[in-house]
């Protein structure tokens, strides 16, 4: 439906490419805190335990149950881990090249921007991480948005809720911005088509939003989730630290504009010639090609606003060749005098771009803060056990020493598994779960003490609320003992719990140990 038969050899090789180079870069260094965050979470939902009621999560449903399935089927190891990361890249990348065919891209064209794509998209983290796979799975909801407008294919319809839903669940933005911005465009689309049209998508939209919410609440039952719980943890906090967020930012335009200059470049010839093409149309709104500017213009906003205010790396980057993409196509179906050169000039821009961020996310892994590093001294995490095989372990904090590292983790682990009491893990590590085989009650996907992953500051409105979490979880579970490693700040554990009733057992740098005193109010 999509291809010409000459095509299928280029699909093939971006396939190849696309998989590979996140399969490579995945395996060079590490963050902790993010490369691990759902690995141990994913792994604890096929043993039964369960996000939002068994720990505390503010983001990656999604991703927690796409890895589970994972882990399900091929096993529990490092190389399944990097296999689903690797996996999107191939489907954004492939995305991307289809449309673009049918949008008319030349061939060649359409091959070299998608290929950059490929380098620039998931392998600048390379494991599964939260923005990403938001990002990618709203964008192939807006992809399918295209394909609707141009084909009036009711399939296409049907798509754009369960990829919003997927991308929700993943974070809550960017997919929240681009859900407000699609209902928005598709609420003008349909008042201006047909009546026979917009009856018949009506119907498909709230037939696939009705089933994908369908789908959704019997997981949260089948999962035994409860739903006062769900919003707590997933809707109301979150806007609580985003609206802190955004209040206490303000955007700088200099670095706006520095920043993602290439970005800028890439889409300004876009907006420029649809304005152009557009002004000569009457009613130009009835156009495929304005609905298709609105579009494209949603998401260089709205991805760069994400970015600006996340604090996380940047990694945006990939929308330089797909931007190239679209202002050739637009620029071949113009009458601009220059239009070929313009092309060349798109082009070389998404190369050099490419060549440089490649450069800096995949080779120097800036996303995990590891640019500068000496790779050379990286270890095989073998050395801390068989299922992380093939990571070539280097992080920020133990750069120039990985060895002291792994013999710190390998010594809590065997502190962990020797500890025959009831206890609780806490440490950014969360492979131990994976390791150990063990219930370890850890509390929270990870332990950022900035209010992104649970309310730390005691003024917080849901403090009291993940307080309780932990407590109750002590007592339930009537834990004795309470692990944790030194990548988790010194004041953890008496921001929640009353420190007379903890009995410290000091055993290295790197790991200590702490036992509950017998009828003490926590």
């Amino acid at each position: 439906m999509f291809l010409k038969k000459k095509s299928y050899l280029e699909l093939f090789a971006l396939i190849i490419l696309s998989f590979s180079i996140n399969q490579f870069f995945g395996y060079r260094g590490i963050f902790p805190i993010d490369s691990f965050a759902f690995f141990d979470t994913s792994y604890k939902i096929t043993t039964g335990e369960v996000p939002i009621k068994d720990y505390w999560i503010s983001s990656g449903l999604t991703l927690d149950f796409l890895q589970a399935i994972i882990f399900s089927i091929f096993g529990t190891s490092w190389h399944t881990y990097i296999f689903h990361a690797s996996l999107f890249n191939v489907l954004i990348t492939i995305s991307t090249y289809l449309l673009f065919n049918h949008l008319g891209l030349n061939k060649s064209i359409n091959f070299l921007l998608s290929a950059c794509v490929s380098i620039l998209a998931y392998t600048s983290s390379g494991t599964p991480f939260v923005d990403h796979h938001s990002t990618f799975l709203s964008l192939f909801a807006l992809y399918s948005l295209i394909m609707a407008i141009y084909t009036n294919q009711i399939i296409f319809w049907r798509l754009i809720p369960p990829f919003f839903v997927l991308a929700f669940f993943s974070k809550q933005v960017p997919a929240a911005f681009f859900i407000l911005s699609t209902i928005f465009i598709i609420s003008f689309y349909l008042f201006l088509t047909t009546n026979i049209l917009r009856n018949k998508v009506l119907k498909n939209l709230i037939y696939s939003s009705t089933l994908s919410l369908i789908i959704f609440i019997f997981v949260c039952v089948l999962y035994e989730i409860n739903l006062r719980d769900l919003f707590i943890q997933y809707i109301a906090y979150p806007i609580n630290i985003g609206s802190n967020r955004y209040s206490s930012n303000s955007l700088d335009l200099i670095n706006l504009v520095s920043e993602y200059k290439y970005i800028h470049i890439c889409y300004l010839p876009f907006l420029y010639l649809s304005y152009v093409f557009l002004k000569k149309k009457k009613n130009f709104y009835l156009s495929k090609e304005f609905f298709l500017a609105l579009v494209i213009t949603s998401i260089y906003i709205f991805l760069i606003l994400h970015q600006s205010l996340t604090k996380n790396q940047n990694f945006i980057f990939f929308l330089i060749p797909i931007f190239s993409g679209f202002s050739c196509i637009i620029m071949s179906r113009s009458n601009y005098k220059l239009k070929n050169q313009m092309i060349y000039f798109l082009i070389f821009v998404s190369l050099i771009s490419t060549t440089k961020y490649h450069e800096r996310f995949n080779i120097e892994r800036k996303f995990h803060e590891l640019s500068g590093a000496d790779f050379t001294k990286s270890i095989s995490s073998k050395n801390i056990h068989p299922i992380l095989s093939g990571l070539k372990w280097i992080t920020p904090d133990f750069r120039q020493n990985p060895s002291k590292e792994i013999s710190g983790i390998k010594y809590f682990l065997d502190l962990v598994r020797k500890e025959k009491n009831n206890k609780m893990v806490i440490t950014n590590y969360s492979f131990v779960n994976a390791i150990i085989k063990d219930e370890l009650n850890q509390i929270s996907r990870w332990y950022p003490v900035d209010g992104t992953g649970f309310p730390f500051e005691k003024n917080n409105d849901y403090y009291n609320i993940f307080r309780d979490f932990i407590t109750n979880r002590i007592k339930e579970k009537k834990i004795n003992t309470i692990i944790i490693t030194s990548d988790i700040p010194e004041n953890f554990l008496g921001n929640y719990l009353n420190m007379e009733c903890l009995i410290i057992d000091r055993h290295n740098h790197f790991v200590k140990r702490y036992y509950i005193k017998k009828n003490c109010e926590l």
